[in-house]
């Protein structure tokens, strides 16, 4: 399994990236790109509802909710580059700028 397989695209399904989350965690581990830096993806939900913008950008502020092809999904459990694990409200806690967040 190399690394490309374990990047997450967004412009995937709900599904297959739910699936591939599942698949890779807790080794070798899927993962994104969050402004930059590399965060691994050890759990997610599915969410249901219409998300506004394109696949990747994040759509709340309070949860780690990416936009995906046909809906979006949550990013629960995640470890940012050179961090411990911890979940996705944490996360947003800690980032001093949340406007225009992206996954990439």
């Amino acid at each position: 399994i190399d690394k490309e397989m374990r990047k997450i695209d967004f412009s995937a399904t709900t599904e297959e990236i739910y699936n591939k989350i599942r698949a890779f965690s807790p080794v070798p581990t899927a993962f994104t790109t969050i402004s930059g830096s590399i965060v691994k993806v050890y759990g997610a939900a599915r969410e249901h509802g219409d998300f506004p913008g394109r696949p990747g950008d994040i759509v709340s502020e309070d949860k780690l909710i990416v936009k995906t092809s046909d809906g979006a999904i949550r990013l629960c459990e995640i470890a940012p580059e050179g961090k411990r694990r911890m979940d996705d409200e944490s996360f947003l806690r800690g980032l001093r700028d949340k406007k225009n967040l992206v996954c990439n």
